[in-house]
C-alpha cells in the first residue's frame, strides 16, 4: 500500500510539513516494505488557487491509499475522499518515520472533515486588493 507523507526533506528523518496543498513535497512511502518509492517535489507550492485539488489528483494518479498530512482542506478533502484516499493527522508529531511509525501502531487520528477554508493563507479582503 503506498502511502505519501507531506514533508520538507527526501528522507525518513526529514520533517514533516504540516500543509497539503502547498506543501514542500511528499514521500511516498511503500508502507507493506517501508520503503520509500519516491519524493515528490510539490509543484503547487505556490499555486494561485487549486493548490490542494491538484496536489490531491497527483497523488490519487500515483495510487496513494493514505496521506498524511497536518491539514486538509475542504476542496482537496473532497477529491481524496471521492478517490478513496485516507487521511490521518500529523498533529503532535516531527519526522516522516514518527508519522510512519504511529500509522502502523495505529496511533494516528484519522481526519474525518476538512480543515477550515483559507486556514494556510491569507486570501485577501474580497474587495480587490489584499491586506497584509
Amino acid at each position: 500500500m503506498l502511502m505519501a507523507i507531506a514533508t520538507t526533506g527526501k528522507d525518513f528523518s526529514s520533517p514533516l510539513d504540516p500543509r497539503f496543498g502547498r506543501a514542500q513535497g511528499f514521500l511516498i512511502v511503500d508502507a507493506d516494505r517501508n520503503e520509500i518509492v519516491e519524493y515528490i517535489s510539490n509543484p503547487n507550492v505556490s499555486a494561485g488557487g487549486g493548490a490542494g485539488i491538484s496536489t490531491a489528483q497527483m497523488l490519487a494518479n500515483r495510487g496513494v491509499r493514505v496521506v498524511i498530512a497536518g491539514a486538509v482542506g475542504p476542496n482537496a478533502f473532497g477529491v481524496l475522499n471521492s478517490a478513496g484516499i485516507a487521511m490521518y493527522s500529523t498533529a503532535g508529531l516531527s519526522t516522516v518515520q514518527n508519522a510512519i511509525d504511529a500509522f502502523a501502531a495505529g496511533k494516528l487520528n484519522a481526519i474525518k472533515s476538512p480543515a477550515a477554508a483559507g486556514h494556510q493563507h491569507k486570501q485577501g479582503n474580497g474587495f480587490g486588493r489584499n491586506r497584509w
